[in-house]
């Protein structure tokens, strides 16, 4: 071997030595994805309607002349009965996330990534996109300050989290105060009051974040309902039937004749543990319970897109 050759092969794996390790890249916005929100109750002078805002991942479309997902935003009460429903657009571009405000038929700038910190973005400046009062944007501007950034590990990646303070300018002060103050996760957005940073998006006082969902699996949050709302999605369960309830020992699991045969059963408690699981069944079962700790769990059964979500109480 000539004396250049091995320094072209030295010189090559040297480079190679270099070379950055690969990592995973943080999706945003994919089919399967889904965030839960819950919303304070409304009326500051007594009772009002309470619920929970849940957010899909639909499609994709051109928007705005831009590549977009939609995302269907639902708004259900405590029962999980449906109030109503709106369609957002997002959009990404390197480490800035954009929202479309269909009134105005602008993006603006949501989520921005690579300020650094102790600088600021602008979400709303002199173009109205949905924060404060239209007529008087001099008052409602919308300014986010990067506090600091860290990094933490969720659903196996490493995803950036900026932390935001409120401007301290007397005349912004109120209008920012609430803006993504617990944070922004890449990959999953706002863990705070809401997903836009804003309590006009919600009806009543602002929401607070329950869970984000990877197809169906609990990924980050407080994991508290409704992260597993309660209910079933196919009258082929709706005399699923669980007894005792609360439970002490056993629990039995009772199929109506015309459901499907075969089952996946997950039992969770409400940090969001997966602390039970069968699989391929095709009667009626019986589950010891013994070892479980006392309190409230979630019960999901699902047969294909057939589900039936129940709470258990084990005393």
């Amino acid at each position: 071997m000539t004396q250049n050759l091995q320094k072209f092969i030295f010189g090559l794996m040297a480079s190679c030595l270099l070379l950055p390790a690969f990592t995973q890249e943080v999706a945003w916005y994919q089919p399967g994805h889904e965030w839960f929100y819950k919303s304070w109750c409304s009326g500051a002078g007594g009772p009002g309607p309470c619920g929970y805002a849940h957010y899909t991942v639909e499609s994709d479309e051109v928007i705005g002349g831009y590549d977009a997902s939609t995302l269907l935003g639902s708004v259900f009460d405590e029962s999980g009965n449906l109030i109503n429903s709106n369609t957002h657009y997002f959009r990404t571009s390197g480490d800035s996330i954009f929202h479309y405000y269909e009134p105005s038929e602008i993006w603006y700038l949501l989520y921005s990534f690579n300020t650094p910190v102790g600088e600021s973005w602008v979400v709303q400046d002199d173009v109205y996109v949905g924060y404060g009062e239209e007529d008087d944007l001099e008052n409602w501007p919308f300014i986010v300050v990067v506090d600091s950034i860290d990094t933490v590990e969720i659903g196996g990646l490493s995803r950036k989290i900026v932390y935001t303070s409120p401007l301290t300018d007397d005349e912004v002060f109120f209008t920012s105060m609430w803006y993504f103050s617990e944070g922004i996760i890449e990959g999953i957005g706002a863990v705070g009051w809401s997903m836009f940073g804003d309590p006009s998006f919600h009806f009543g006082f602002p929401g607070s974040f329950s869970c984000f969902l990877e197809n169906e699996e609990i990924i980050y949050g407080p994991f508290g309902y409704p992260c597993l709302p309660v209910g079933t999605e196919n009258g082929a369960l709706n005399n699923l039937e669980i007894f005792p309830n609360p439970a002490t020992d056993r629990l039995s699991i009772s199929f109506p004749e015309n459901s499907p045969a075969h089952f996946e059963l997950r039992l969770y408690d409400l940090s969001g543990r997966l602390v039970h699981a069968e699989l391929n069944y095709k009667a009626d079962q019986m589950i010891d319970m013994a070892g479980f700790m006392p309190g409230l769990y979630i019960l999901k059964v699902r047969s294909g897109e057939v589900l039936f979500c129940g709470k258990l109480v084990v005393e």
